[in-house]
């Protein structure tokens, strides 16, 4: 009884943990021109960030995966630039942000500037055409210098970032169906 009391409680403390350390991420998008209508996309090299992590090659690919499935799923071809709608562009970069956050010193009690790093990926989408950017998106999440446990990678905030990103892509309202690519 006392083994299954101790498994149940380090369980629910490993889900507490892992939802703690869920990372936050921040979205703001522009939309300056018609995207909906597009049918088509090209993804356009993913451009490295600054200090990347470890693993970089492995986390593109997936930022590659990961843009196409989603921009599928929401109805555009991805494919070749030839005959292409539009063309996609995600920039990475590390940033040395200052945030207000509560002292961690149990006595002061106060809110203090703290220097943090960010992964910050903007995506932004162009016209084929005319090449000018008709809709864009900046994904921003906290990159910690110390990972504790049960936190998410490097690699995982910078996937999870670019998902959140992709995800505020509008739909397309093109009447053809989507083919995989």
């Amino acid at each position: 009884m006392m083994q299954t009391i101790l498994k149940l409680t380090a369980i629910g403390l490993v889900a507490i943990l892992a939802g703690c350390f869920t990372p936050r991420i921040e979205t703001r998008s522009r939309v300056k021109g018609e995207v909906s209508a597009a049918r088509s996309v090209h993804l356009l090299p993913i451009e490295r960030p600054g200090v990347p992590p470890d693993d970089w090659a492995a986390t593109e690919k997936g930022m590659s995966g990961r843009v196409s499935e989603i921009l599928t799923r929401k109805g555009y071809r991805v494919g070749p630039a030839e005959g292409s709608d539009l063309r996609i562009s995600i920039a990475g970069r590390v940033e040395r942000v200052t945030r207000r956050t509560w002292s961690s010193d149990p006595d002061a009690s106060a809110l203090e500037n703290v220097e943090v790093s960010e992964a910050v990926l903007v995506v932004s989408a162009f016209d084929d055409r005319s090449n000018e950017a008709v809709w864009s998106v900046e994904a921003r999440s906290l990159l910690p210098e110390i990972r504790p446990p049960f936190a998410p990678t490097h690699r995982e905030i910078w996937l999870a970032t670019l998902r959140d990103a992709a995800e505020a892509f509008p739909p397309s309202t093109s009447a053809s169906p989507p083919s995989g690519g």
